[in-house]
């Protein structure tokens, strides 16, 4: 089994550094391209010396083989059609997350059964902000002996008003 596996992440390899050298190129792009045919030639073989040494007779060790080969030519082609697909879904989710949606949030909850599916309510909810509570002022004052109002000091919870007179503060009525 991990000669497969090393033959399938040769082929993941291959498969992911030419699709982004075709797409985008650059300076390094062929470079780059037959580093990694190199590295993923490496690993197939390297997968399939493990797979043939464990195989005990000729017709395990052709079987094995074959196994290799459809890897390598299933697996290509598959992603070639794969990467493009996952690299414009992971596009498109950056996308929606900054115009304030979250699809990946979304799906998780469906998959999770959080989700109600009874709701008719949309998936994506807008957030309110939450409105603040308007205190009202309290205003105390007392009438001089002159007919002025004179405003006093009120401490911060309004609950409470300070008289110059006798220099203390009282609770307000």
């Amino acid at each position: 089994m991990g000669g497969f596996i090393c033959t399938l992440i040769g082929v993941i390899c291959k498969a992911c550094v030419d699709f982004l050298t075709k797409s985008f190129g650059g300076g390094n792009a062929e470079f780059t391209s037959t580093l990694f045919t190199g590295i993923a030639i490496v690993l197939t073989v390297i997968g399939v010396l493990v797979t043939l040494k464990r195989a005990e007779d000729q017709k395990g060790k052709l079987t094995a083989l074959g196994i290799h080969a459809a890897i390598w030519i299933v697996g290509y082609f598959l992603l070639g059609i794969l990467i493009p697909l996952v690299i414009g879904a992971v596009v498109l989710c950056v996308v929606l997350t900054f115009l304030g949606l979250n699809p990946l949030g979304t799906l998780l909850n469906l998959f999770s059964g959080t989700a109600s599916q009874d709701d008719d309510e949309d998936l994506f909810q807008v957030q309110k902000p939450e409105e603040k509570t308007v205190e009202e002022k309290v205003e105390v004052w007392r009438m001089t002996e002159t007919g002025r109002r004179e405003d006093l000091r009120v401490n911060s919870s309004g609950d409470m008003y300070y008289d110059p007179d006798d220099e203390d503060w009282h609770k307000i009525k």
